[in-house]
């Protein structure tokens, strides 16, 4: 359906309203494809492949991939890795999309010049990772619910992304919360446990930016 849209905008004798109509096809067809891939993720999620890797390096190759974003937002992203080892046992992909989620749903909240922290730091046997905004946070009677499949605050929002992200944490059996940041705004909090082979994997040290 896109391309045959797509190839209908390069009609040169396409009229305003045809351009219009071909433009709301494609984006209807992208919305779509959002949603579809939600509901494989939640209801047919991919068995994990679970490798030692540092989760300091992973959340450094999310925010990369999400720099533009948030340069062209204005919004300022800032990291506190305190976590050592920083090495647990996950699927590297699965994780990427978990911060991706959580990261963008932050980005979305949040209004053009607010504020994101990343932070990691020991907890128990093994690590906590927090992703925390300044922005309008989930109220009491959202956060019980926030993680139902297909609950969502946001207008023509899917409602699966913390959905599969919770699967994905509890998967590693690791937690998840959400409450309120200490300045204000939403902070969900993922704790992960250290394994046996993970610990071998080489600390690289990183510094606060």
């Amino acid at each position: 359906l896109r391309s045959s849209a797509q190839m209908l905008q390069r009609e040169a004798q396409l009229s305003a309203e045809g351009h219009e109509m071909a433009s709301f096809v494609m984006s209807e067809t992208d919305r779509l494809n959002q949603l579809v891939s939600s509901l494989l993720s939640f209801a047919r999620p991919r068995a994990p492949e679970f490798q030692p890797h540092d989760i300091h390096q992973i959340m450094q190759h999310t925010l990369s991939m999400l720099a533009p974003q948030a340069e062209r937002k204005g919004i300022q992203v800032r990291t506190d890795f305190r976590a050592s080892p920083a090495a647990i046992e996950c699927d590297e992909e699965q994780l990427i999309q978990v911060f991706l989620n959580l990261l963008i749903n932050a980005f979305q909240a949040l209004p053009a010049g607010g504020q994101i922290e990343v932070r990691t730091r020991d907890y128990e046997q093994g690590l906590l990772v927090e992703v925390a905004d300044n922005g309008p946070g989930v109220s009491l009677a959202h956060r019980q619910r926030i993680f139902e499949p297909f609950f969502t605050t946001r207008e023509n929002g899917i409602g699966l992304g913390l959905s599969v992200v919770q699967q994905i944490v509890h998967a590693r059996t690791g937690d998840m919360s959400v409450e309120e940041n200490a300045g204000g705004g939403a902070c969900f909090r993922l704790s992960f446990t250290y394994s046996h082979s993970s610990a071998h994997v080489p600390h690289i040290s990183h510094k606060q930016q």
